[in-house]
């Protein structure tokens, strides 16, 4: 499981997009491209009605994961951090969750321990 999860901690961070914060000149230009990007690649995912789970993850860092819980307030993508590690796991907990409708998240590191995602996802299906 530890190497499935090195591999898909590489792969998650070769596609999630984050967004740094107080960026200029170039880097700012590119960000505002990506997050572009993001938006309509998330737009056609919504306006295709298939079911789907929708994960907006705060900036990504490279820190041991599993160390801090998590934070899953509207907003907390824009200005909080996540391990690699820990943003891999909730997409690989993902995958056994299949909503009925498309089910939106953010998530960062912070106070929140989930210790079964299962019952988390269950949760937030149910409140639709």
């Amino acid at each position: 499981m530890a190497s499935f999860l090195t591999r898909l901690t590489s792969k998650v961070s070769n596609t999630l997009s984050c967004y740094p914060r107080n960026s200029g000149g170039l880097q700012a230009i590119m960000n505002s491209k990506l997050r572009k990007l993001a938006e309509r690649d998330e737009n056609v995912v919504l306006a295709s009605g298939i079911p789907s789970t929708i994960i907006r993850s705060a900036s990504l860092e490279t820190t041991p994961g599993g160390e801090k819980g998590f934070n899953f307030t509207e907003g907390i993508a824009a200005k909080g951090k996540i391990s690699r590690e820990d943003a891999a796991t909730i997409c690989v907990e993902a995958l056994d969750a299949i909503p009925q409708t498309t089910l939106i998240f953010e998530v960062a590191n912070g106070d929140e321990n989930v210790t079964d995602w299962k019952t988390w996802f269950a949760e937030r299906m149910a409140k639709g």
